[in-house]
């Protein structure tokens, strides 16, 4: 078995791959007449976007970055800063830099 991808259901197709696409991700697939897109951030990580009606509160997504932009920013005892925040529909997004590096958390990055 091998995790494929997380599917968000959005109101607005276009307003959603702009969103992530400011996030680094690219446009793998843009399906307009079936309200679909699929979306790559370049190391094998996969956001299917399909518009309808959201449903926020599901999940958290957690993206890693290289430096978190200003705002209320969390420390982890698990050895990471964090930075939370909402897509256009509501969903939570974390954004998330390690602080630290443990036996655990190096096989990670």
């Amino acid at each position: 078995m091998r995790f494929f991808m997380t599917e968000l259901t959005v109101k607005s197709l276009d307003t959603s791959m702009a969103w992530y696409q400011a996030l680094g991700f690219e446009v793998n697939t843009y399906d307009a007449p079936n309200c679909f897109a699929l979306l790559t951030d370049g190391n094998g990580g996969r956001l299917a976007l399909k518009q309808g009606a959201p449903k926020p509160g599901g999940c958290l997504l957690h993206f890693q970055v290289a430096k978190l932009p200003p705002g209320d920013v969390k420390t982890s005892p698990e050895g990471y800063q964090r930075v939370i925040i909402e897509d256009p529909d509501g969903h939570t997004v974390c954004l998330f830099e390690w602080t630290k590096t443990s036996s655990k958390t190096a096989a990670l990055k």
